[in-house]
């Protein structure tokens, strides 16, 4: 934790290494972050649209769900007087 007098790294010139590390100031940092963000959600959707359409066209790796077994019912009585 900083205390109040000792300097920002950001006080640095823009030819220091912390300069480099941190990266610009306000808008253009926050500008790169969407611009990731919209990166990573755009190749998920497309990543998730193309695997359901090969799932929906039986071109899927993944084998095919098994058919469902019947279900088993007991019944059964229990006598709880003796």
């Amino acid at each position: 934790m900083r205390t109040p007098e000792s300097p920002s790294p950001r006080d640095a010139g823009t030819e220091s290494i912390a300069d480099l590390i941190l990266g610009p100031e306000g808008p253009k940092r926050s500008r790169g972050l969407v611009w990731a963000v919209l990166a990573t959600v755009s190749l998920h959707g497309a990543a998730g649209a193309l695997a359901w359409q090969a799932w929906r066209n039986g071109a899927s790796r993944a084998p095919p769900a098994p058919p469902p077994r019947p279900t088993l019912h007991v019944d059964h009585v229990v006598d709880l007087k003796p």
